[in-house]
């Protein structure tokens, strides 16, 4: 009996390490991944044999890793622990926080990059020196992590993130480039329930709701301190905010790292619309430079068209990122060309800006164009040009203005 017992295990064990085997091949050979979306991050490739390779380790290690990111059942095992890991309370998991109320925050930055954030206020200035009749403005809109930083447990240590946008807000505020600093009128002017309404609980950027009120600030700002732009003050009553229930579940880029564990069945998107005849209808679209070869598409088509799919994210149920577009507007009140400079937290806001201006383009700095910005902005010729950045982004590439990407 025990010898028959031990033939069982021996056999029992054989065939799992077989059926890895068989897994791993179908993986690495069949399926042949290259992205793991929940890690957001590129698969090692089959190492090629080199001899110099051979001869220096490299292609042994090269190997190993390309092997532990393709074994079966990879996924499932990094699954099992990280819902262990959420089980227990850990305080960061795959970077992240999850609060008792499931919100999701980044695991504080921990290095000084003080004088990346001087180096890119120098790249400012030098920009907009070259720029002598076009106004510009910076407004450095409240991330979810300086805008949410209190649901952090007391004995998390904040790091630089918080540091670093005061040392951007104090040294601009020495130059002679207009900054448009939203976090304090934020949180001067909303509660914390309001604040945590604002924000995709299970994503790193803002919901429309949040766009729509950094939206009213920056405008109302600019309609008081522009010389080109005389539009009045947004009138908060004539917008409505409707809220709705994706046909799919929201996923949310840091619920993704945490292998969709964090139920988001509740979750609702709020979407913000002008309040009169005006139709988002009525914006044409350019998928790129404003011209007579380029896709367009109406504003209705282009913002939101994939908020049905079965699990949609923050540039599913808005827009995502493009190098450039260009919003045209026949119903403006003047015939201004503002240019906006941008991250992804610029993507809820696209048919709120290109309400105010006959032509609004945004350009985002990340995308390789060939150009440098300044030589982007230099055939734009615009009337306004005005950086969104969320306030964990004021330093490094997106400030290299004369580097071509």
């Amino acid at each position: 009996m025990k010898k028959c017992n031990n033939y069982m295990l021996i056999t029992g064990f054989l065939l799992v390490i077989f059926g890895m085997c068989l897994w791993t091949g179908k993986v690495m050979y069949l399926d042949k991944k290259t992205f793991s979306s929940f890690e957001n991050r590129n698969l090692a490739i089959d190492p090629v044999m080199t001899l110099d390779g051979l001869k220096s380790g490299k292609y042994f290690k090269d190997t190993e890793l390309y092997f532990t990111d393709h074994i079966g059942a990879r996924d499932l095992f990094i699954k099992t622990y990280t819902k262990l890991q959420i089980a227990s309370r850990h305080t960061f998991i795959n970077g992240i926080h999850v609060t008792n109320d499931k919100f999701l925050l980044y695991q504080p930055l921990q290095s000084n990059h003080m004088n990346e954030v001087d180096k890119g206020i120098d790249e400012l200035t030098h920009l907009k020196n070259s720029f002598a009749n076009t106004e510009f403005y910076f407004a450095l809109v409240p991330s979810k992590q300086t805008a949410l930083e209190y649901k952090f447990p007391s004995y998390v240590n904040r790091g630089y993130q918080q540091k670093h946008r005061d040392h951007f807000v104090q040294k601009m505020s020495k130059t002679d480039f207009p900054i448009i600093d939203l976090l304090p009128s934020f949180q001067q002017n909303f509660t914390k329930k309001d604040l945590e309404r604002m924000y995709l609980t299970t994503d790193h950027h803002w919901n429309m709701e949040g766009a729509f009120y950094a939206y009213d600030y920056t405008m109302n700002y600019l309609a008081s301190h522009s010389k080109k732009y005389k539009g009045a003050p947004v009138n908060k009553n004539d917008y409505e905010i409707t809220w709705e229930k994706p046909t799919g579940k929201f996923v949310g880029s840091w619920n993704n790292q945490l292998y969709r564990l964090i139920d988001t069945s509740s979750v609702k998107i709020p979407y913000v619309y002008f309040k009169s005849d005006e139709s988002w209808d009525d914006y044409t679209v350019y998928l790129g430079p404003k011209k007579e070869d380029t896709p367009k598409e109406t504003m209705k088509e282009f913002f939101g068209k994939d908020k049905n799919i079965p699990d949609p994210g923050y540039g599913s149920v808005y827009q995502g990122d493009y190098d450039e577009i260009n919003i045209i507007n026949p119903k403006a009140q003047n015939n201004l060309h503002v240019v906006i400079l941008k991250d992804s937290y610029a993507d809820a806001t696209y048919p709120l800006f290109a309400h105010n201006f006959a032509q609004t383009t945004f350009i985002d700095p990340r995308y390789p164009t060939g150009k440098s910005v300044q030589q982007q902005l230099a055939e734009q010729n615009a009337d306004i040009v005005m950086f969104l950045y969320n306030d964990t982004n004021v330093f490094g590439d997106m400030f290299k203005f004369q580097t071509i990407k």
